[in-house]
């Protein structure tokens, strides 16, 4: 079966938007991230989902069958 990125990101922004959301939707403001540091994680997690995905890509490539 061939490799769905798309989903794989999907699913892995999913996992790590999630907490941030929940840092943003706490209720104690002290606790709270500011929108800086959101756009901080968010930044952190594009790259490393590009990371994993070039990662994958190179294992793939290295792999000879033609099933992956």
């Amino acid at each position: 079966t061939p490799i769905n990125m798309q989903k794989m990101n999907r699913i892995l922004r999913d996992c790590y938007e999630d907490e941030i959301f929940k840092k943003i939707l706490e209720n104690d403001p002290n606790k709270r991230i500011t929108s800086t540091t959101v756009v901080n994680q968010l930044k952190t997690i594009k790259d490393k989902i590009s990371g994993k995905e070039k990662e994958l890509l190179q294992l793939c490539a290295r792999d000879s069958r033609s099933d992956l």
